[in-house]
């Protein structure tokens, strides 16, 4: 769990979005390392989808695009 708390903190994220962007951020190294393309974060929350975007992660509101 200490992955979780450093975006949590530097990012100021409530405890359930910094576990999200921690596996998010894991998957996405895992999946770099493997050879596969990034991936991308589907998400409603501003601030997690800012801080994914902080990261180096894609993020989509799907809000935005109906």
């Amino acid at each position: 769990m200490g992955d979780a708390v450093r975006p949590g903190n530097v990012h100021a994220l409530r405890a359930y979005d910094a576990v999200q962007l921690s596996v998010a951020l894991e998957v996405h190294s895992s999946h770099q390392a493997d050879g596969f393309g990034p991936i991308t974060l589907i998400s409603t929350d501003r601030d997690l989808n800012t801080a994914a975007t902080a990261e180096g992660l894609v993020a989509v509101d799907p809000n935005l695009h109906h």
